[in-house]
């Protein structure tokens, strides 16, 4: 078995660390001032070559590199393409649409990138690390076609991280086929809060629109975003954040480095690292002695850095509550928490009972919806992404004990599983009805009805995108070429 090939738990590490933070060194060069910008970027360089280096057992096996493996990176390339990344397949309008004006902005304009509108400064301003790479390549080819494959390649390293992750958390060496199957369709019960959230649209569609609609945002507040809806729509954030949830368990007990590696995520997912501070605040005071070190400096500089970017937007501006009463939210949050949590809860309770870290994730994942940034439900909608890593990952983790089982139990969670399947399989059938109906149409796949964000006109949400004015991140940190 020795002179078998396998990934080592050292270059797992590394390429995910190399993968995270790469965006955030080419955005420290190219966004900041240099006085600023570049030690910052040396810093993270130094701090990643410390942490891969420091890597506790390195030649450990994580999963075997066999015949297994090459089918499942040949699947997980077929699943980027379906994905719509890159645009060899159908992007959905409205989500692709305004991922592809930030790349286009990203590649047609010099960085950072800004226009001057009636005497003001509007930057872009959103989580771009995951186009970063891509729009370099871009640039210097002159290609767009290229940057859209490099777009591709780094989406498809991204899922196989995911995978072999979720292998090494479940402590699987050898490449099994069900747990990738359960790793795209795990869900909760959307179907059902989907009926009882949208009772009126519910008797307006057939069956068939029923299975086909998207569900996985109840009462536009709230969400627990499983592969689809963060492979299909979110991708920019979506992947990251569960490559960074799968380094972050793996490193879990490297104190000295583990804000480091958590400042990683901050660019692509701001939410879903907000999701985790609570949780990671509880650890990192836990072993409080352990936390003072240069690399975890570094990390807590670059939340400063990336922190005061994302505050340019106006969107931070407010923090309302979504509901005129609090009993409205009570009820929508009692029953999306029971539809999309609770019911996975008997199977996996044995590892989360005394899981203090898990419990402070699962509050926060439930109170945080209660909340609106400027009028936006994207907080509470996205908040929840870690705490659903975690149920997906475990009640994996816990379908390798069925066996034990009594009858009863492991029907259960069979018959739970398969309930939470039918709004998971219906997003990957609507896409490849549109991939269909596309191709027969000879409608392009790709959505470029939308060329820029810094238009208000072609670009209803502008606001999203667009920071105006200036601001302490423009005044003190943006570089300019004057």
């Amino acid at each position: 078995m020795n002179d078998r090939r396998f990934i080592s738990r050292k270059l797992l590490i590394t390429t995910a660390i190399v993968w995270l933070a790469l965006p955030l060194v080419i955005f420290l060069t190219t966004w900041i001032r240099p006085i600023i910008g570049w030690p910052m970027a040396v810093g993270v360089v130094w701090a990643s070559a410390r942490t891969i280096t420091g890597v506790k057992s390195p030649s450990d096996v994580i999963v075997y590199v066999d015949r297994r493996f090459l089918i499942m990176a040949v699947l997980v390339f077929l699943f980027t393409v379906f994905s719509g990344i890159g645009g060899l397949a159908y992007q959905d309008h409205w989500d692709h649409g305004f991922r592809n004006a930030v790349f286009n902005d990203l590649v047609y304009h010099p960085w950072p990138v800004t226009e001057i509108k009636e005497g003001k400064i509007e930057l872009l301003c959103y989580y771009l690390a995951f186009w970063l790479p891509a729009a370099v390549v871009a640039k210097l080819s002159g290609s767009m076609l290229i940057g859209n494959m490099v777009q591709l390649l780094y989406a498809f390293i991204g899922f196989m991280m995911i995978a072999v992750f979720v292998f090494n958390i479940i402590g699987v060496r050898k490449i099994k086929f069900w747990v990738l199957i359960l790793v795209a369709l795990f869900c909760g019960w959307d179907i059902v809060t989907f009926f009882i959230s949208s009772p009126d649209l519910v008797q307006t569609l057939s069956v068939k629109q029923i299975y086909l609609a998207i569900k996985d945002i109840p009462f536009w507040s709230m969400s627990a975003p499983a592969l689809p809806a963060l492979s299909l729509l979110i991708y920019n954030q979506g992947i990251a954040s569960w490559v960074a949830l799968g380094l972050l368990y793996d490193q879990r007990a490297d104190i000295r480095r583990l804000l480091f590696l958590y400042s990683l995520l901050f660019l692509f997912a701001p939410i879903p690292a907000a999701g985790l501070l609570p949780a990671m605040t509880y650890w990192m005071c836990k072993h409080l002695k352990m936390a003072f070190s240069a690399e975890n400096v570094v990390g807590g500089f670059v939340f400063l850095i990336i922190g005061l970017y994302f505050l340019a937007n106006n969107r931070t501006d407010g923090l309302d509550a979504v509901y005129p009463t609090f009993g409205e939210y009570l009820w929508k949050i009692s029953l999306f928490t029971f539809m999309s949590y609770v019911i996975y809860l008997p199977y996996i309770w044995k590892y989360v009972h005394k899981n203090a870290f898990f419990w402070i994730l699962f509050v926060t994942a439930i109170v945080v919806p209660y909340f609106t940034l400027n009028g936006r439900t994207d907080l509470g909608a996205r908040i929840g992404i870690p705490l659903t890593y975690c149920f997906m990952v475990l009640v994996i983790k816990s379908v390798l004990e069925m066996r034990q089982w009594p009858r009863y139990k492991a029907v259960a969670l069979v018959v739970t599983l398969m309930i939470g399947m039918v709004s998971s399989s219906g997003m990957y059938c609507s896409n490849l009805v549109m991939n269909y109906r596309s191709y027969v149409g000879r409608t392009p796949f790709r959505q470029d009805w939308m060329p820029t964000t810094f238009d208000g006109e072609v670009c209803p949400l502008k606001e999203n995108f667009v920071a105006s004015g200036e601001s302490s991140f423009t005044k003190y940190l943006m570089k300019r070429e004057d």
